[in-house]
């Protein structure tokens, strides 16, 4: 009895104190290093205003209104403060919860069989918040951000901060879908909620909608497993059908009452826009879920888990390398957040699939060529975080006052 209250304890504390731990030092960065007006609060404060205009009645300004939403939110409850600290207080909030998806993503795909496997998971959860590209290799450039494609740590995008936990649900729930359609039918509150869910990511910011769905077709269209379920095109086509009819709303509201009169396809913008090094840098940005594809093919190769996060990224790098926007959104590469999303997702994919393939059962020659390559994993990843935590030492520097060092 008194072994299973401490397992229960622990299996709630760990996620509270991960909580407590990202919306401290999301707080920090954003309050305490960040200048008042610097780039770093500059989107905050955006959202804010949108807020205060949207409270006053003056109509909506962006399609994808969540954040906006979560600051009028924050605001009535804490009438006190005033709204850019209600929009910084949403900002932590959605952090916390991108860190608690992760967290109980991962629980589901390996459930703790211990107290250890808490912590595994919450250290694993707080580290995929912070992960970066792999910067350092092109230090002596002086650019940290412009080119690269951040998993995570792109705290200074409210919208991308609040997108990741709906993103993280619309992918669990259709993996789920997907998985019960290989041998039945997932059942119409499964379908349900992965269709809600998509919709509510779009409201969040559309990025991971534009790439996720056609992930989500090549998905069933190249996998064997699911080619040729009647349940799985089911799946595909709710996920397609809802999330078509929100993404058209909102490029309906969205064109219609900006500059950006349309979306053109440009496939010189990879280079063009990226630099020379756009190549290299898409390399350092992909190395973590590359290496555990390649360290563990044999194991792996079949993971449905990875093919729906591989297709989706994909698709993704389509979008964000292939398409810009025009008129006074042209240099906002708003698309490119499509990469950065599904980039998020498939850290947090390759991650469990790594860990999921060490803990299965293996002979000791097997188990001594699986620490080889955890370990060849695991010191890509320390880069990765390495790189993450470069880009918040930035802030450090110049406190977000300017761009100098992206």
């Amino acid at each position: 009895m008194a072994v299973r209250n401490s397992q229960r304890i622990v299996r709630i504390s760990v996620p509270l104190l991960l909580a407590v731990v990202v919306y401290a030092g999301f707080s920090f960065l954003i309050q305490r290093l960040a200048q008042p007006w610097g780039s770093a609060r500059a989107d905050y404060l955006a959202h804010a205003a949108a807020a205060k205009d949207w409270w006053l009645g003056h109509g909506l300004s962006p399609p994808h209104f969540l954040f906006v939403g979560l600051i009028i939110v924050c605001h009535m409850l804490f009438p006190a403060m005033t709204v850019s600290s209600t929009a910084f207080m949403a900002g932590g909030i959605g952090a916390v919860a991108g860190a608690l998806a992760t967290y109980a993503f991962w629980i589901r795909q390996l459930p703790a069989q211990n107290n250890g496997d808490c912590w595994i998971a919450a250290l694993w959860s707080l580290a995929l918040q912070v992960a970066g590209p792999i910067t350092l290799a092109t230090i002596w450039a002086n650019n940290f951000f412009w080119g690269y494609i951040y998993p995570a740590s792109t705290f200074h995008n409210p919208t991308i901060v609040l997108l990741k936990p709906f993103a993280l649900l619309s992918f669990a729930l259709t993996l789920r879908a997907l998985e019960r359609s290989m041998t039945g039918r997932p059942g119409w509150q499964l379908v349900l909620g992965l269709s809600a869910a998509g919709i509510l990511s779009a409201l969040a910011k559309p990025n991971w909608l534009l790439c996720f769905l056609p992930g989500v077709v090549l998905t069933v269209l190249f996998d064997s497993r699911l080619q040729g379920r009647r349940a799985a095109w089911f799946v595909a086509g709710a996920a397609v059908l809802s999330g078509l009819c929100v993404l058209a709303w909102q490029y309906a509201f969205l064109y219609d009452q900006s500059g950006a009169d349309r979306i053109v396809f440009t496939p010189e913008k990879w280079i063009s826009q990226y630099g020379w090094l756009a190549p290299l840098k898409l390399m350092l940005s992909i190395a973590f879920p590359v290496s555990v594809l390649a360290l563990f093919w044999s194991d792996l190769r079949k993971s449905l888990l990875l093919r729906l996060a591989w297709a989706t990224f994909g698709a993704s790098l389509l979008i964000a390398y292939g398409f810009s926007e025009t008129g006074s959104r042209a240099g906002d590469d708003n698309l490119g957040w499509s990469a950065q999303i599904a980039l998020f997702v498939l850290f947090v994919a390759s991650a469990i699939a790594m860990v999921g393939a060490i803990r299965q059962p293996a002979t000791p020659a097997k188990w001594r060529a699986f620490r080889l390559r955890r370990d060849i994993a695991l010191a890509i990843f320390l880069f990765h975080l390495i790189g993450g935590l470069t880009c918040y030492a930035t802030y450090m520097v110049d406190r977000g006052i300017n761009w100098a060092w992206y």
